[in-house]
């Protein structure tokens, strides 16, 4: 019994650990009832190595809600062309939701320039998210989110 409230504990601490952890995923908490969560995609990856059942059980418990995105820029890669090419082609989608980083890569230099050309496209800035982007609203599961949890709680796949 013993062990097993151990085990219970650390898969907790792992949860918070991702979620309020540097890098482990930005909650916003600014009074909204949303409770915003987005994860660490490594990468982008929108697949089963995106969340831990811990964390969605984490997630619906305190009724945050988890958003995701539909477009990558990966401008960690390639902060200036990169970012402008991929945020032209993301203008495909009829709502696209892009993660832009503001790390010190040089992309937040170029920022300005793609948004006055993005709204010059005729393109709408919008303050909430596209429905498909949001699998868990304020503690509820609202689309299918299988393909993002691990069925393991750890996972050493790459």
């Amino acid at each position: 019994m013993g062990l097993s409230y151990a085990l219970a504990v650390t898969v907790y601490e792992v949860a918070i650990s991702m979620i309020f952890a540097c890098g482990g995923g930005i909650v916003l908490d600014l009074g909204h009832p949303g409770r915003w969560f987005r994860p660490f995609g490594s990468g982008g990856n929108l697949d089963d190595r995106l969340l831990k059942p811990s964390v969605v059980d984490y997630l619906i418990r305190n009724r945050h809600s988890c958003v995701l995105w539909n477009a990558i820029p990966r401008d960690w890669d390639d902060p200036v062309a990169g970012l402008i090419v991929r945020w032209s082609n993301a203008q495909s989608l009829p709502w696209t939701l892009m993660v832009v980083h503001d790390l010190p890569t040089g992309a937040m230099d170029h920022l300005e320039h793609i948004l006055d050309r993005t709204d010059a496209l005729g393109a709408r800035f919008h303050q909430d998210f596209p429905p498909d982007c949001v699998p868990i609203r304020a503690g509820g599961i609202v689309l299918p989110i299988q393909n993002y949890v691990s069925s393991t709680e750890e996972s050493v796949r790459p």
